[in-house]
């Protein structure tokens, strides 16, 4: 099963290292494998277009001949906050293991059109800031 750690190396060394704020593997909890899908959230329209057209169809992470090709699609949340706020809920403040945790990219301050830090630390405390 696909990790969190796995993913973002992937997505990191495929050229969007920084280029997203956003990462998550919803996962069975009593098992620890992910449920087979995962959001990320690009900081600009254009890295996700381009995210789509390189990763849309690929095989990457395939173990066997009979797996079949990445899905990539449109999320119905958009956006860091709306990402936080869905996500933000008992159940996950509850995960204690880091690696079934959304990954938060550190904020750079609202100059950069990203929350502030007390939003986001207000909205964030069931994610992992990496």
């Amino acid at each position: 099963t696909l990790c969190l750690k796995a993913l973002m190396k992937e997505i990191n060394s495929s050229g969007f290292k920084g280029r997203y704020d956003f990462c998550y593997i919803p996962s069975n909890f009593s098992t620890g494998r992910s449920k087979g899908f995962a959001f990320v959230n690009f900081l600009t329209a254009e890295g996700a277009n381009q995210f789509f057209r390189e990763w849309h169809g690929s095989k990457r992470f395939v173990q066997k001949d009979c797996d079949s090709p990445l899905n990539v699609s449109a999320a119905g949340i958009q956006g860091l906050e709306d990402n936080l706020a869905k996500w933000n809920t008992s159940r996950t403040r509850r995960i204690k293991n880091p690696q079934l945790r959304p990954f938060v990219a550190p904020c750079k301050g609202p100059a950069d059109g990203v929350l502030s830090e007390k939003k986001l630390s207000q909205l964030s405390s069931a994610c992992d800031f990496n």
